[in-house]
């Protein structure tokens, strides 16, 4: 559980960082946008990124909403790793609080085998089970 959190907060507060840029420098990116579902319902909350296979080429990606992202993506072929979150009730002295649970796989995340090849602007929807 301690590794999930570790890493949703790297993918919310340390990434994002990284995904900003300086500038028009480095390769170009395409938009890219789509829906993210699991077992059929939008995924409210979450990250997803889009990875380089070659090293050299630093990630991309951006925030999931209601089960859609909007991202600048440099082209390629990537590996899509997804996070996801849902509010779930407090119990005892935290009932009033909204708490976020992470809900993905670990197989849609650190063990990804979800592929996509960027060639430009272009709709990606990721359907998990």
């Amino acid at each position: 559980m301690m590794k999930k959190a570790a890493i949703f907060i790297l993918l919310f507060c340390v990434l994002p960082i990284f995904m900003t840029g300086c500038g028009d420098k480095g390769p170009k990116r395409y938009p890219v946008s789509g829906k993210v579902t699991f077992k059929g319902a939008p995924v409210e909350k979450g990250m997803i990124v889009f990875e380089s296979a070659e090293p050299k080429i630093s990630p991309d990606g951006g925030e999931i909403k209601d089960g859609a992202y909007h991202c600048q993506v440099s082209p390629g072929k990537k590996i899509i790793k997804i996070t996801g979150a849902k509010r779930v009730k407090g119990t005892g002295p935290d009932a009033e609080l909204e708490l976020w649970e992470d809900f993905i796989p670990e197989k849609y995340l650190q063990n990804s085998e979800i592929t996509v090849e960027i060639k430009g602007e272009q709709t990606e929807d990721f359907h998990l089970e």
